[in-house]
């Protein structure tokens, strides 16, 4: 009979832990990782999600699944974000399409921002990123159309392919001189695009995503009209590097074939004008 009951007493003990266990891992963003939800002070219909832990976030893509606060359906409800120090990366997917999401908040710690992380997010307007991120991979803020201006670290190395894509809102930019990868499309739609000051005396190597080598878009055509509407600044002496690079030189050539239309359009009217 004491050994029957032992035994019961052991398995319930189990019992308990695993369902412990289970609810631990029902706040897991990352190994390392937990969030919590909770509904912002000045707003019941909107919730606050804080990550804390160290280490990676999970990457949310096909394999692993959506990310837990999506199968809450609450990607519409969440509009602040608040990432502790600790976490080292924001895993691919994690807010995208968080349409209401208006304030981030970033930690030190920070050195990634996974694939479409922010993809979607339309209520952010301007992001400043702590200077520790070395990588933004692909769509990171794809479609942000909110977005008017992004402050990048100075520790940034790669950037990935339509990271800024469709960010009609975004008029200016500045590329750190850490900067030593751009992938192809990055400012595909960025309509507003006015001003790219780039920091760094070598022109960032351009890599090829999916068919777009250029910053702007399409391989098979050379977009005179994105790249004379937007005004390119580099280090002093660097110019060299840039106007002969095969894709940062089509602002050089685009300003020039600007010029040389205007040009070529006032001496046909001063030549209609002297036949008349």
């Amino acid at each position: 009979m004491r050994r029957t009951i032992s035994l019961l007493a052991v398995a319930i003990v189990a019992l308990l832990a695993s369902f412990s266990a289970h609810a631990r891992d029902l706040n897991k963003c990352g190994d390392n990782l937990e969030y919590k939800l909770y509904r912002s002070a000045n707003n019941k219909a909107r919730y606050t999600l804080e990550i804390s832990g160290t280490g990676d976030m999970y990457d949310f893509d096909t394999n692993v699944g959506c990310s837990p606060w999506e199968k809450k359906n609450l990607l519409k409800k969440i509009n602040k974000v608040i990432i502790h120090e600790g976490v080292t990366s924001i895993g691919a997917f994690a807010f995208i399409s968080c349409v209401n999401l208006t304030s981030v908040s970033l930690p030190n710690s920070l050195t990634k921002i996974g694939c479409s992380a922010f993809c979607c997010c339309f209520g952010i307007k301007s992001l400043t990123l702590p200077n520790s991120i070395v990588c933004i991979e692909d769509g990171a803020f794809e479609d942000c159309l909110g977005l008017t201006s992004v402050t990048l670290p100075n520790s940034l190395i790669a950037l990935g392919g339509w990271a800024f894509r469709g960010c009609k809102n975004l008029s200016s930019i500045t590329l750190p001189k850490s900067l030593t990868a751009i992938c192809g499309g990055v400012f595909i739609g960025c309509k507003s695009l006015k001003v790219i000051n780039s920091l760094s005396e070598d022109a960032p190597n351009c890599v090829e995503y999916i068919g777009d080598t250029d910053l702007f878009g399409d391989i098979l055509k050379d977009d005179v009209a994105s790249y004379s509407r937007c005004q390119l600044n580099v280090p002093a002496g660097a110019e060299v590097s840039y106007k002969y690079d095969p894709v940062w030189g089509r602002f050089y050539r685009a300003k020039n074939n600007s010029a040389s239309r205007v040009k070529s359009a006032t001496r046909q009217r001063r030549g209609n004008r002297r036949s008349r």
